[in-house]
């Protein structure tokens, strides 16, 4: 299966029951609030930052 690239403008919630399998590249913009069970299996994970732009 191909990866995606998936950007989050706002805040992004993983629920208490929910389950985030990343699978391609993630972009954060805002808070990445994890309640749940996270996993990556391929894919790069990248929070916005003064040094790390990716707007």
């Amino acid at each position: 299966m191909p990866s995606t690239f998936v950007y989050f403008g706002d805040e992004y919630t993983n629920k208490n029951s929910g389950i985030h399998n990343n699978e391609g590249d993630l972009n954060l913009n805002s808070n990445f609030i994890n309640n749940g069970l996270t996993t990556a299996a391929a894919g790069i994970t990248r929070f916005n930052s003064a040094i790390n732009s990716i707007q």
